[in-house]
């Protein structure tokens, strides 16, 4: 691929913020664009973007593409304003190389479509689960509950993602939750309705998860103790999906467990 800078980089105020890895600076402009600048802009953008990800961190361009040492930051706004000029459809498909891309950019570039986004997220971790490279950052639904940009989704996809993070030691899980309670009233419920998949259930998650007070058969009692969850909707639940053949097995073996700690 040629180094050389295209002309249509030249007094290119999109092209500045690029190259000089701003990454703030490249979602407010490109959220502002129109679809005539979008257009305009999409070759650029896309040459620049395949330039910079072929290319090691601290390496430096001899063709002007990227202002000093590159770093994380410009991968991160080529990125931003790829998605701007592709729309949302291919942007909800993208994998993502920066949990923040993730979280910030559908918001700001398509408020509208956030639906589209969760949709599209959930359906990913149920086919893939342990998918990490294409699941990364998508977790990002969560914190779009917790802002007031989308309601908790109910869909199986989501609901299994949610349970991930119990896995994840940045998350002190029960905050989290209490944090964005439409999760518990709506997107966890999904637990008792639908089943797990191939590589993520609940009782998967338990059996891999080494602390134990971080298991969800010792966790999702604390919300019946907390009143989220009533002791005998949580009870009546847990004998549907035992007497169910919608389940396997091994999954129903997790709610023999959270029947258990709920006697406690």
């Amino acid at each position: 691929m040629s180094d050389s800078l295209p002309r249509s980089a030249v007094d290119n105020p999109l092209f500045d913020l690029l190259a000089a890895g701003d990454r703030a600076g490249t979602l407010a402009y490109a959220a502002g664009m129109d679809d005539d600048e979008k257009r305009r802009q999409k070759s650029l953008v896309r040459k620049l973007r395949l330039v910079v990800s072929a290319e090691p961190t601290s390496a430096r361009s001899t063709g002007g593409w990227w202002l000093g040492r590159l770093t994380a930051d410009h991968w991160a706004a080529a990125d931003i304003a790829h998605m701007a000029c592709i729309g949302a459809e291919r942007s909800a498909d993208l994998s993502y190389t920066d949990v923040r891309v993730a979280r910030d950019a559908p918001p700001a570039l398509f408020p509208d479509r956030l639906d589209l986004f969760v949709e599209s997220w959930s359906a990913r971790y149920e086919r893939n689960p342990k998918g990490w490279d294409r699941n990364r950052g998508i977790e990002a639904m969560f914190d779009w509950v917790r802002d007031g940009l989308i309601p908790a989704p109910a869909r199986r996809g989501a609901m299994l993602l949610l349970l991930r993070e119990t896995q994840m030691d940045r998350v002190a899980y029960l905050k989290f939750l209490r944090e964005r309670p439409g999760l518990i009233d709506v997107t966890l419920k999904e637990l008792f309705r639908v089943p797990g998949v191939t590589g993520a259930s609940a009782m998967q998650f338990d059996e891999t998860n080494p602390w134990e007070n971080r298991r969800l058969s010792v966790l999702l009692p604390q919300l019946v103790k907390l009143g989220y969850w009533d002791d005998e909707w949580v009870r009546q639940r847990i004998e549907r999906v035992l007497a169910s053949d919608e389940w396997p097995e091994y999954q129903k073996r997790f709610f023999k467990l959270l029947r258990s700690n709920l006697a406690e």
